[in-house]
């Protein structure tokens, strides 16, 4: 085994008794993925001496932890420990110069084909590592929480001119977001997808997602947007968003309103309204609004009463 580049072990109970990571030093890939054994402190020494690893994940295994000398694999482009019980990066993480994607979360699927997923909400989610801005190459961060001193991390992230993809989340119901709206705004040019989160058992405190009315210049170029937390209106800068062609919205509390400023967002394709997104009793599509939308998820609006469309309305849906 020591010319592979590429190992991947997924499923397996326990570890084989032929791997010796030490010695393939040649490898770029390895994916453990749902593997039930967790890698011993042996394991992540031998595997931190592999100077070529270009994308390590340990999703959906045991493992509780990262090495404390993860940032001796310069040249790591991707790190996924999704679904995973690890909690918090190391130090030395932000060594990694090369690291574009970082992967942190867990979801909730809900059909047996995956189609419908969610994040699953736990009391210790990632800590976003101080240092970031160092990590000049980042293009994905998903998912991470704000919480405490993660606010003041969260900061740093404004300096990430490469970041394509950003995934926060506020597990404190009472906590602001600080300055979070000057980071969107720094990002506006780079970002293209942006997922919002508040602690979904505390979303009836009203406030919790003010700090997007404040943002000064919006992603232009935001394709994929998910928002979840009381809002009571959309922020006034949504109709600049003539790129975003997917919006899930749940726990918002929007009213009427709504369907005006998205109807008019010209590249709309999909568009989620789930549990509490939305607060009026009825949905009315006209025959003016939606030009290209081809997806409609309406699910759990206990307050809608009735939902009608205007003749043609929408023209390209394909799925509802």
């Amino acid at each position: 085994l020591r010319h592979v580049r590429s190992l991947t072990i997924m499923g397996s109970t326990e570890k084989p008794k032929d791997i010796i990571f030490s010695k393939l030093k040649l490898l770029r890939v390895l994916d453990l993925e749902g593997c039930r054994w967790s890698l011993s402190d042996k394991d992540w020494k031998e595997i931190c001496k592999l100077s070529l690893l270009r994308y390590l994940s340990i999703r959906r295994t045991g493992n509780e932890r990262l090495p404390s000398k993860l940032g001796k694999l310069k040249g790591l482009v991707t790190l996924d420990v999704r679904q995973t019980k690890v909690t918090h990066f190391p130090k030395s993480i932000t060594q990694l110069q090369n690291l574009q994607h970082l992967l942190a979360s867990e979801y909730v699927h809900y059909t047996r084909t995956h189609s419908v997923k969610h994040l699953a909400y736990k009391k210790e989610v990632v800590k976003i590592p101080h240092g970031l801005s160092k990590m000049k190459a980042l293009k994905r961060i998903s998912y991470v929480d704000v919480k405490g001193k993660g606010l003041e991390a969260l900061q740093e992230v404004a300096k990430l001119s490469q970041l394509t993809r950003l995934c926060a989340m506020q597990t404190d119901p009472y906590a602001s977001w600080g300055d979070f709206s000057d980071t969107l705004s720094d990002l506006n040019n780079s970002l293209r997808y942006l997922s919002v989160m508040q602690d979904e058992g505390n979303c009836n405190i009203p406030g919790q997602l003010p700090f997007l009315e404040r943002v000064r210049s919006p992603p232009m170029f935001l394709h994929s947007l998910h928002l979840l937390g009381r809002l009571g209106s959309l922020p006034p800068w949504f109709p600049c968003l003539s790129k975003l062609a997917s919006l899930s919205l749940r726990h918002n509390y929007l009213g009427p309103e709504m369907i005006g400023v998205l109807g008019r967002l010209p590249s709309l394709v999909s568009l989620k309204l789930y549990d509490g997104s939305y607060t009026g009793t009825e949905l009315r599509f006209a025959s003016h609004q939606f030009p290209v939308l081809k997806q409609l998820v309406i699910d759990n609006l206990p307050n809608l009463v009735k939902l009608s469309f205007e003749s043609g309305a929408p023209g390209n849906l394909e799925r509802l």
